[in-house]
């Protein structure tokens, strides 16, 4: 939905996004679960993205198993010649494409990208979480993962959480990693809180 709040006379518009994610539905899957799979974003240049991360085998989280893979998609709003908006499908990357680049192959797990969040800086760059079940405990390692999906490159990474865990270890940041496997959310960009304060530059 678009609105102009500031025209004389305002006018709403709508636009639906460019594609669904399969087996993605809302009488079973809360905002939480969208999150995993999809997202839209404005970056400084005043681009307008949606990305999907769509799974071969129909699921919204999990494992990958066996030949399982997953894509994905970016599109990037258009103002067309007779002034009106349409989506223009711009990258796709597959997981095997993906699992290929260097600074990825050697280092981190083949896993399904999740929580995907649209660089403000660069509409190409598209920054994921990356899991990996940590062998016989119910949590898992995170990493934050960037990439290029335009010029397939691995931009970087790093640990989300990366505790030296023990078995009797009852320490807060073990604690924090049992739970955040439970109730792990996605990032806000780290430029929206100025946005919040009536002191910042951009409020004057």
């Amino acid at each position: 939905m678009f609105c102009n709040v500031f025209d004389d006379s305002p006018e709403i518009r709508f636009l639906q996004f460019p594609a669904k994610v399969p087996n993605l539905r809302s009488n079973c899957h809360g905002t939480g679960w969208v999150d995993v799979c999809q997202t839209v974003g404005v970056t400084s240049c005043g681009a307008m993205k949606f990305v999907t991360v769509v799974r071969s085998d129909g699921q919204i989280i999990g494992d990958l198993k066996g030949s399982s893979s997953f894509t994905v998609t970016s599109w990037t709003l258009r103002i067309t010649e007779l002034n009106k908006m349409a989506w223009d499908k711009t990258d796709e990357l597959t997981s095997n494409e993906l699992w290929s680049l260097d600074g990825f192959a050697a280092t981190l797990p083949h896993a399904p990208l999740q929580f995907p969040l649209i660089s403000m800086n660069d509409p190409n760059v598209i920054c994921f979480v990356l899991s990996q079940r940590v062998a016989e405990h119910c949590y898992y390692d995170h990493w934050s993962v960037s990439v290029d999906i335009s010029r397939r490159t691995v931009k970087g990474f790093c640990p989300y959480v990366n505790p030296e865990l023990e078995e009797t270890d009852v320490s807060r940041e073990t604690n924090f990693s049992k739970a955040k496997y439970w109730y792990f959310k996605s990032f806000l960009p780290a430029e929206f809180s100025k946005h919040l304060n009536p002191l910042s530059d951009s409020a004057r």
